[in-house]
């Protein structure tokens, strides 16, 4: 049978669309292997030291992420004479090589003798090495040794390569020539993997450069040290390759035997060893399988090796079962178009099939759910992908596409992927021809195609206990449309160029809707980067969540209990699109560009969001998102580096403030930046000699229901801030946007709503918004209805940017109560 695949084209003029295709990978106890590498940058031989021998495992709350049977040990952690490289995040940059290590620092060996120690702290028999080595000069990689020393001995040479890793030109795919030596070098890293026998616990593990080590450098990553279980034997009612003339590690290509042998019987056993599967005949892409269940003896005791070793399911109805192999491909560049299809498990998966205990590398993608008409029979259901491992793919990990539903993926490790690690991508196939074939032309869909059906909506799938690391192109985790699609209890690591969580109607996508899609209980870590436009006045540079209307509304979602750490920009991100936002000498269709005019939020709740560290803004809106509404529901923000909020333009009304939010507040006019420090006149939103605090940002220690910081300063005396009730001492913090001259404050209250009152308050003034002193000392100050509640607090001129009020008593309420604080010069 022939399969075809779609050129991906998911971002057209920016990221193509990828080939469809699958590929699994599986626990058995060890991490996964492969090999990398980079040029490099100037290095000195002055001896760092980290914590000796120190195992560096983040510490997220309890159940998020897969479960793994190896302990993971940082490089810049161990013990090394060499030089400890990082923390940096600048991508794209030979450098900068360990902007894409797990953490971004990496410990780099460059002369003889250098050296990085591990102390095991479990008992262990395998160890994964995660590095980088240089490229040749005319690309397509070298060959290396490196010592592997277990308590002073050098135990074993550690094969390593860079065949399958440095990429370059940017964000360019789809091109042969990305594995030139050209600008904008990426993909450094790779891994080895290696049964070492016994290693005790307690014993020094090091990774020596030594005279016979060739590489010009080392950049180690992490060391993974696993106790891997004793090959399993052959299940009953099987039967083993050897039977059909398959031999292991024979180094023949047995693609054709492999797939007669799926012909012949219901369940086929692989022994240990490697088998090569290089080439078929008769014009299949990979190996078709009618429903045979496949098996071997663990996925680090039996590998399939090679371009052909690529499983297909035959049939709608057919329930394929893989489990205890590893597939290792040999994809060296993202460029399926020109190749042809580079997976490990591609196209639809049948009904009920199961991939478990599965490892796979060196793909393009490793798991492909789906494929288009009219080379798919039905979309997929009921499958189950478990206990897997993916390492250095150069697009997608798993991609449950053209209605793939009512499926399964847990505990999978993911690392070192090229584009979404885990994604429900909601195709709407009628609408992906119409918009392609304006874009390009009547010729860029297949004719047998063009008039094929809708495959359905990726609906009721399930996406748990995921652990993501450093995806160096696109996100850990995205959903394009549907409903009902569930991804919980997952952990994000480092992503070098996108959003940890992408939210999108994009790609030609089925609308979101009812029942809500779900991201719940996820940790983000490090994640959100710069992709697109690089050099121009605009650059993109994506939050950690992004929800995005590209084609339309984004709706029926929501994001609960989740943690966002140091995002390099915003922590949550909305952007639109439209008319106003197309890139020059795009071609996008008017119907796409006039949806995304016209879209909006609908039933989205952000519920139990902690925003910590922001390298920009806590909360941002682009682009024009500004219609709809959110309900924001305990979102707090803190540590942001420039702002908790660019509002972007969008009115108080998008903010459906419910709980506590604390760390940012609403501008009421929503002007284009409310909220945040305005990086432009000193004097906007206040000053000329008038209110200076007027449509400032302002924060407040806490607020209650509706009565938020920013009503104190919005121009309106009859709304106001309340704070939390009973709980002095209480402050309110106005931010003038820069140093003033000040020499008086007007304090008011609604009137004549509100009977009289004293409260008891100090002034403070800072330059720094850290380090406040006091302009005025605490005392009594009355509001009285019957000369308009207003109150005047006069002193000796101050150069002020932050004016914060200090409540510690109210006589007429239990809390610090503000209608209006404005803030004048002399």
């Amino acid at each position: 049978m022939r399969h075809e695949t779609r050129s991906d084209l998911r971002r057209i003029g920016c990221r193509a669309l990828m080939v469809l295709g699958v590929v699994a990978l599986g626990f058995e106890g060890g991490a996964c292997s492969s090999e990398g590498a980079s040029p490099g940058s100037s290095a000195n031989a002055d001896s760092n030291r980290g914590a000796p021998f120190a195992s560096s495992q983040a510490a997220y709350p309890p159940g998020r992420g897969a479960a793994v049977p190896w302990l993971e040990h940082q490089a810049e952690d161990g013990v090394t004479n060499a030089t400890i490289l990082g923390p940096s995040r600048i991508k794209w940059d030979a450098n900068h090589i360990e902007a894409e290590a797990i953490g971004r620092k990496a410990v780099r060996l460059s002369q003889t003798g250098h050296y990085v120690a591990f102390r095991t702290t479990a008992a262990a028999n395998s160890i994964v090495v995660r590095y980088s080595i240089p490229d040749s000069p005319n690309g397509g990689g070298i060959d290396a040794t490196l010592g592997l020393y277990v308590n002073g001995t050098r135990v074993q040479s550690l094969q390593l390569t860079s065949r399958y890793a440095w990429s370059y030109k940017g964000g360019a795919i789809g091109d042969p020539n990305v594995d030139i030596p050209g600008p904008q070098p990426h993909t450094f890293f790779d891994e080895v993997r290696l049964l070492t026998g016994d290693i005790p616990v307690g014993a020094e593990v090091k990774l020596q450069r030594d005279g016979q080590d060739s590489a010009a450098f080392y950049i180690i990553d992490l060391v993974d040290f696993e106790n891997v279980a004793p090959p399993l034997a052959m299940p009953a009612g099987f039967r083993s390759v050897t039977e059909f003339g398959i031999q292991p590690n024979d180094g023949k290509d047995h693609g054709n035997d492999i797939l007669n042998a799926l012909r012949q019987t219901s369940k086929l056993w692989f022994p240990p060893g490697t088998y090569l599967a290089q080439t078929i005949s008769g014009g299949n892409v990979g190996l078709d399988n009618p429903g045979t269940e496949v098996r071997g003896a663990g996925m680090w005791h039996t590998t399939l090796k090679g371009p052909k070793a690529m499983f297909f399911c035959v049939g709608a109805n057919t329930k394929c079962v893989y489990g205890d192999f590893s597939v290792f491909g040999e994809a060296k560049a993202r460029n399926e178009e020109l190749a042809g299809p580079q997976k490990a498990f591609a196209g639809p998966l049948g009904n009920g099939s199961l991939l478990e205990n599965l490892w796979i590398e060196h793909e393009v993608g490793a798991i492909w759910v789906g494929n288009d008409p009219p080379y798919q029979d039905a979309p997929t259901q009921n499958l189950t992908i478990r206990n897997c491992r993916i390492r250095d793919t150069y697009a997608d990990g798993i991609n449950l596409d053209n209605g793939t539903s009512n499926s399964l993926v847990e505990n999978v490790h993911f690392r070192n992927t090229g584009d979404d690690a885990a994604v429900v991508w909601s195709i709407k196939w009628t609408k992906w021809v119409k918009e392609m074939t304006y874009r390009f032309g009547p010729d860029f869909i297949k004719p047998e195609a063009r008039n094929a059906p809708d495959q359905g909506i990726g609906h009721g799938n399930t996406l748990r206990h995921l652990t993501v690391q450093m995806p160096w192109r696109a996100n850990c985790f995205a959903a394009y449309g549907g409903y009902d699609n569930h991804f919980e209890d997952n952990i994000c690591e480092d992503v070098l160029t996108y959003p940890g969580i992408l939210i999108d109607n994009e790609f030609s996508s089925y609308p979101f809707s009812a029942p809500v899609t779900v991201f719940k209980n996820i940790t983000l870590n490090r994640a959100g980067g710069p992709m697109f436009f690089e050099g121009t006045s605009n650059p993109w540079q994506h939050g950690a969540l992004k929800l995005y209307m590209r084609e339309g509304d984004v709706n029926d979602v929501l994001v609960e209990n989740v943690e966002i750490l140091e995002p390099l920009y915003s922590g949550i991100e909305f952007r639109g699109f439209g008319h106003a936002y197309a890139p020059p000498g795009e071609r996008i269709s008017d119907e796409y560009l006039t949806a995304a005019d016209n879209a909006k939020y609908t039933n989205v709740t952000l519920r139990n969001i902690k925003i910590t560290n922001a390298g920009t803004y806590g909360i941002e809106i682009l682009d024009g998102a500004t219609r709809g509404m959110v309900t924001f529901d305990s979102v707090s923000v803190s540590g942001s580096g420039t702002a908790p909020l660019r509002q972007g333009g969008a009115p108080a009304s998008f903010f459906n403030r419910v709980g506590n939010n604390p760390g940012w507040e609403v501008g009421g006019g929503g002007g284009t930046d409310a909220g945040v420090p305005d990086s432009g006149s000193p004097d906007s939103g206040g000053g000329g000699g008038g209110n200076l605090a007027l449509n400032r940002p302002i924060s407040a220690s806490s607020y209650t229901q509706v009565y938020v910081a920013t009503n104190a300063v919005d121009g309106n005396p009859n709304s106001y801030w309340e704070s939390a009730n009973n709980a002095f001492p209480q402050s309110l913090t106005v931010d003038l946007g820069a140093s003033k001259n000040i020499a008086r404050i007007v304090l008011k209250l609604p009137n004549p709503n509100w009977g009289a009152r004293t409260q008891t308050l100090s002034v403070l003034g800072s330059n720094d918004g850290s380090n406040f002193t006091t302009v005025v000392p605490s005392r009594g100050v009355t509001f009285d209805p019957a000369t308009g509640n207003v109150a005047t607090i006069g002193f000796g001129a101050t150069s002020q940017r932050y004016v914060r009020l200090q409540f510690t008593a109210n006589t007429g309420w239990p809390a610090g109560q503000v209608s209006e604080l404005e803030v004048y010069s002399p």
